[in-house]
């Protein structure tokens, strides 16, 4: 859960984005309009195509449903 891993930065009610080990934040595009909003922990982030992102902040993005938008703490 996010907020085990960042705790105190308001992701306790988060659930449709999760972390792989501890570096890696994956976002999956779970409805048929492909656009979601992601919640970035403090910090710098990469995206899957690597474009940075100032962590802290909500992001959105339009996907395609064959895409995984994952990103990478730096």
């Amino acid at each position: 859960h996010m907020e085990y891993e960042f705790p105190n930065e308001g992701f306790a009610e988060c659930k449709d984005q999760f972390m792989l080990r501890n570096k890696d934040l994956v976002a999956p595009v779970i409805t048929k309009e492909n656009k979601r909003i992601v919640k970035l922990p403090k910090g710098r982030w990469a995206d899957d195509k690597g474009k940075s992102y100032k962590g802290g902040k909500e992001y959105e993005f339009e996907i395609p449903i064959d895409r995984l938008l994952y990103f990478e703490k730096k």
